[in-house]
């Protein structure tokens, strides 16, 4: 079970049990899926078939069906719950809007989306968008402005920034992620196509870890090494996040853009103001 678009590239929670259908749940998606009942409805069937089944998402939704299911009395014994580490999310609405503005813009609709397309390489976002016409868009400040406002935390909702999830004390029985930093702290074994971060949680994450691992190139670290803020604390409010929010709310997704974007008419004063913010907070740190 994991997360794909539907036919209205909206993400959802769906089962995967053919490797076809496991293939439509990869790629990193940054906006709260939607989970029916349903779905989950089926996830308990299966569960109380005893069947073998993997679970992955953001670590409050791992966290949310593990309460249901103890809830339920279900025997997890043959569940296994991946939880990612994650940065926060924004809202369905806020995605839908994006993909309209797109859509009008070129006059056709989305059939595939990549926030992280690996031709350009793994560090870094990019955003590439193709449509029923053929176009192909790449990395334009339109296109890339939805993550813009994501990186900046501008966008995600207001529980994800006093997310409780947000430490090395994790819900799934195995934890993965980006590994950023691995290139100041393993050149060699660094490269550009994706390095992954695992950490085993339970013992039943550390015996399907060991079980694979001889398929696997790996490497082990220690936990302290790894930079990741969002495994030590919550995103912190983008700058004016208030202001952010009032302006989207009344006037919609491509107002907020307009100003808060890359070209918007408030770019500069928003990135001066947090180049500032940045500089006082570096200050501080030498003078503590």
């Amino acid at each position: 079970m994991g997360v794909k678009y539907d036919e209205n590239f909206q993400p959802i929670f769906s089962i995967a049990e053919t490797s076809l259908e496991r293939d439509e749940h990869r790629g990193s998606k940054y906006i709260q899926p939607v989970i029916s009942t349903n779905t989950l409805s089926e996830i308990e069937k299966l569960v109380k078939l005893g069947k073998y089944i993997l679970i992955s998402g953001s670590p409050c939704m791992i966290a949310g069906i593990k309460s249901l299911f103890k809830l339920r009395r279900l025997d997890v014994e043959r569940v296994v719950f991946v939880d990612i580490v994650c940065h926060g999310v924004p809202s369905p609405q806020m995605w839908r809007d994006y993909l309209d503005v797109l859509e009008k813009k070129y006059d056709s609709k989305v059939i595939s989306y990549s926030f992280r397309d690996k031709t350009k390489g793994w560090r870094g976002y990019h955003i590439r968008v193709q449509f029923e016409n053929g176009l192909v868009v790449e990395d334009t400040d339109e296109v890339n402005s939805f993550v813009s406002l994501f990186k900046e935390n501008l966008s995600l909702r207001d529980s994800c920034h006093k997310c409780p999830y947000t430490s090395f004390s994790r819900c799934g029985d195995i934890t993965i992620g980006d590994f950023w930093g691995i290139e100041r702290i393993d050149p060699e074994f660094s490269d550009n196509t994706g390095i992954s971060m695992v950490f085993t949680n339970s013992t039943k994450g550390i015996d399907i870890i060991n079980t694979i691992k001889s398929k696997l190139v790996y490497k082990c670290y220690s936990s302290r090494v790894v930079i990741q803020p969002n495994l030590h604390k919550p995103s912190e409010y983008g700058l004016d996040n208030k202001k952010f929010w009032r302006i989207y709310k009344k006037k919609g997704y491509l107002a907020v853009i307009n100003r808060f974007s890359k070209g918007g008419s408030y770019y500069f004063l928003y990135y001066y103001k947090k180049a500032i913010k940045i500089r006082l907070n570096r200050m501080k740190n030498r003078t503590n």
